[in-house]
């Protein structure tokens, strides 16, 4: 029997995990999906396999080999579309063949699939989303695949005239479109979805499976199921599950909760950390369901800002609170002159820091409503961001928020490290400038201060700032 495999074409993949390697070697259970993949589609009976990379085709090469060790015949071809590589075949093509427009884990009947030749117009497929398609040379002479993709197979059969039989299932395999669906996999495994997959390590107890070497404290927490990979250490007090899977050399400091997360091979995870509902390969974590990718310059940081974010939202909403007592006769001031229309309070959306980007890689800045009062004199024109700080608009001390359209021509290297730091209502400059600064100046100043900033440096701001804003 012949398969063609098409390994993970236009997935969308953070870049770090896309210069890493190939999709199809992100592991499930701590070994690629690909290896998982060859093993059953041996077992079901295909002894000759063409495997279509989407990138770093090296690697894969390096990986599989030719196959020998699987039972299999690999080889590798370029394309595409479903017609590309079905003419560079043309030559070896037998006379039924199977073509899977994605990676997919658990076993599949195929020799049902296969059983007998579809006719010239017809393709044959289980009853599962994105699963193989049985296609016959014939159906390959009869029509002209050139432009196709080959998720759009069935869709283009039947546009042509041409029927779909389709062939039931007990069973649904994993099917790997997005790297959401490694999560979900790797969760499914653990909870023994998938009989057929071989999942490394031993059984210690009920619902907890341990590498090679893998060290695990007396006083951590192991909720089932649970996967430690080989060599792992989880210190103590540290909470495991359930549904946790973590690959070969991960750390885990003390005081982390994982539950149902994947924590890929040689990861570290710092003290007093959760991870939830999330993937973490070295430095870049995603989340799920939303597919937002945090990147940590420093790995040895990854998720070790959670109680620092904690300490500076009870230190601005502090600062905030006192400051509308301290000010409190001033916006009585205010409001008796907006109730007799002299002047208006008004509300301007602008943009902040820089959100964690999507798996698309496009740039998002968080969108800030900013509070002001109309007049000349700056400590009431800026007095009622006090509120956007309670709201949790603002921190106390941050970056000023800019229009949309002057923030996004800050795209060189140097200014946009000023969209790590939060939007704040007083700014870096408030604390040392004796006089009106130009644009760049500021902007220099709010890349120091986010290389820089910690509840301290704040605290001095908020101290000098007062004078400034009264000149």
């Amino acid at each position: 029997m012949q398969a063609i495999v098409f390994c993970a074409p236009d997935m969308p993949l953070p870049h770090p995990f896309y210069e890493e390697r190939p999709f199809a070697l992100f592991p499930v259970m701590n070994r690629p999906i690909l290896v998982h993949m060859l093993e059953w589609l041996a077992d079901a009976g295909v002894t000759d396999l063409v495997l279509v990379p989407d990138h770093l085709a090296f690697e894969l090469r390096s990986e599989i080999g030719s196959g020998e060790r699987f039972g299999l015949h690999v080889q590798f071809v370029s394309g595409s579309s479903l017609g590309d590589v079905l003419l560079k075949l043309a030559g070896s093509l037998e006379e039924q063949f199977c073509v899977f427009s994605h990676l997919m884990i658990g076993a599949l009947p195929l020799k049902e699939l296969c059983a007998e030749v579809p006719e010239a117009a017809n393709i044959r497929r289980f009853d599962c989303d994105g699963g193989p398609v049985c296609l016959s040379r014939e159906a390959v002479n009869r029509y002209d695949f050139s432009s196709v993709h080959p998720e759009q197979l069935v869709q283009f059969v039947e546009e042509q005239g041409g029927t779909c039989q389709s062939v039931s299932l007990e069973t649904s395999p994993c099917v790997f479109r997005r790297l959401r669906d490694v999560w979900a996999a790797n969760v499914r495994a653990l909870q023994g979805e998938f009989p057929d997959l071989v999942v490394r390590g031993t059984e210690s107890a009920e619902g907890v499976r341990m590498g090679l070497g893998a060290r695990v404290h007396t006083a951590a927490q192991l909720e089932t199921p649970v996967f430690v990979g080989s060599h792992s250490v989880l210190a103590r007090e540290v909470s495991a599950g359930p549904d946790a899977v973590l690959g070969a050399g991960c750390m885990v400091e003390h005081g982390a909760e994982l539950s149902s997360c994947v924590i890929l091979d040689g990861s570290y995870i710092g003290p007093n950390v959760t991870v939830r509902n999330a993937l973490v390969s070295g430095n870049v974590l995603v989340s799920f369901p939303q597919e937002t990718v945090t990147v940590v310059p420093d790995p040895f940081v990854l998720g070790g800002t959670g109680r620092v974010s904690k300490k500076r939202h009870i230190f601005s909403s502090f600062c905030a609170l006192l400051g509308i007592l301290l000010f409190s006769p001033f916006f009585l001031l205010m409001g008796v002159l907006h109730a007799l229309g002299l002047r208006r309070f008004f509300v301007r959306d602008l943009v902040g820091e820089e959100l964690p980007p999507q798996l698309d890689g496009k740039r998002v800045l968080r969108d800030v409503r900013r509070s002001f009062f109309q007049s000349r004199i700056p400590v009431l024109r800026e007095l009622p961001g006090l509120f956007d700080v309670l709201r949790g608009r603002l921190e106390i001390v941050g970056i000023e928020p800019l229009e949309r359209e002057q923030a996004e021509m800050l795209h060189t290297q140097w200014a946009k490290a000023r969209f790590t730091a939060p939007a704040g209502l007083l700014h870096p400059w408030h604390a040392f400038a004796p006089r009106p600064l130009e644009d760049v100046e500021k902007r220099v100043m709010e890349c120091h201060y986010a290389a820089t900033r910690s509840v301290r440096e704040d605290l001095k701001v908020v101290l000098r700032s007062p004078r400034h804003l009264f000149i």
